[in-house]
């Protein structure tokens, strides 16, 4: 299948169950969380999840629920993200960031609602997975978010800025930012298939290394459109690099995380493609 169809395919699909778990009330705070939510969106991390269960002979049906809560609390994080206090961001894929939308006190309180909800999902039994399954996947989300995940990888770039940082600092930031939850979507579909434990291991390498690239190629694309230049305090690889060198780290993590899929044989098509995908993307 071409991963565009593929990727089209499982955007609707995502994009329906994301409706059927978000709030439907008409006050304030669900309007924002479904505002935030439904917009447009690569769903990237979802599709990571259920492309990962499916190569290991996991149903669709069963990774749906937690690729919606993957992306429920990638949302949570691009609402914080956003926020005065963090990167006072006004726009996002086209339109108003939700605290200009809304106002930042419904931007905190719709970031935390999503957080709690993604864990709800989670835990759904309508899911089909076992109790002890379920466990597994709340313990994946939840450390890739913690003090070793996305929050303490933001807390250490808030600390640093304005300081000379080395590319050591970076690409830990990177990886706690934003491979640690890519890589926790593909670990989520890994353990809906069944995964043992090489696969796991495989499949984890194969997640950090595209989550380095695909942060490294949001760099890219910001610095092209000049977006870089206008927010010097702000952590880019290219800035720091050169546009050359980045480029080349991203194709170097890309060709590592292809390699990590070689066990898998045809099988790993799918997650070939995304790996294409987040090399070639233009957005």
């Amino acid at each position: 299948m071409d991963i565009r169809e593929y990727f089209e395919k499982r955007i609707k699909e995502i994009n329906l169950a994301l409706d059927k778990n978000l709030p439907k009330s008409k006050d304030m705070l669900s309007m924002a969380m479904r505002y935030n939510v439904l917009g447009a969106g690569k769903r990237l991390r979802p599709i990571l999840v259920i492309a990962a269960a499916q190569m290991l002979g996991g149903k669709k049906e069963k990774a749906m629920l937690p690729a919606c809560a993957i992306e429920l609390v990638h949302n949570f994080t691009l609402i914080h993200d956003d926020l005065p206090c963090m990167d006072n961001d006004d726009y996002r894929r086209g339109r108003l960031t939700l605290h200009k939308a809304y106002n930042e006190a419904v931007a905190v309180l719709a970031g935390d609602a999503l957080l709690n909800l993604a864990f709800a999902v989670l835990v759904k039994e309508s899911g089909g997975a076992n109790p002890s399954i379920r466990i597994k996947l709340i313990e994946e989300v939840s450390n890739a978010l913690g003090v070793y995940g996305l929050v303490g990888g933001q807390a250490k770039e808030i600390s640093l800025r304005g300081q000379e940082l080395d590319l050591a600092v970076i690409e830990d930031i990177y990886m706690k930012k934003t491979a640690a939850l890519i890589s926790a979507a593909v670990r989520l579909g890994a353990i809906i298939g069944n995964a043992n434990k090489k696969e796991l291991s495989l499949l984890t390498s194969y997640g950090k290394h595209i989550g380095i690239a695909f942060q490294i190629m949001d760099d890219i694309l910001e610095f092209m459109s000049g977006e870089a230049k206008r927010k010097e305090d702000e952590l880019n690889y290219v800035l720091f690099m050169g546009l050359e060198e980045a480029k080349e780290a991203a194709g170097k993590n890309i060709e590592l995380a292809k390699e990590s899929l070689r066990y898998f044989g045809r099988r790993g098509e799918i997650l070939l493609g995304i790996a294409d995908y987040i090399i070639t993307r233009d957005h």
